[in-house]
């Protein structure tokens, strides 16, 4: 029988695995030293840490955001109602009935 391919006419998946594992195996001690060196601070789980930066960063300037805040705001007894209510009247009563209903 005659095979056009010449050397190809086999799996060639066992030999190129055979291959890539002795590449892999006799490499992976150099590959892994220098990754290890390179990336060893990265090397653990980052979120705990950010979290709890995060924390505490929001917790020593929550005093100071707070105050400024409701010394702005909530401090005085104007802002101590729904604002929506008078200003939709304001419209309403400048503006006529047809400012909040156009099908009338």
């Amino acid at each position: 029988m005659y095979n056009a391919y010449g050397n190809f006419w086999f799996n060639q998946t066992t030999p190129a695995i055979a291959y890539t594992d002795a590449a892999l195996v006799a490499n992976n001690d150099s590959w892994s030293s220098t990754y290890n060196a390179t990336y060893d601070k990265w090397s653990y789980n980052q979120t705990t840490p950010a979290i709890a930066y995060t924390d505490a960063a929001l917790v020593a300037n929550n005093n100071s955001w707070s105050s400024t805040y409701n010394a702005t705001y909530n401090a005085s007894i104007i802002w101590a109602y729904n604002q929506t209510i008078v200003t939709n009247e304001s419209m309403y009563n400048a503006y006529g009935h047809f400012w909040f209903n156009q099908t009338t």
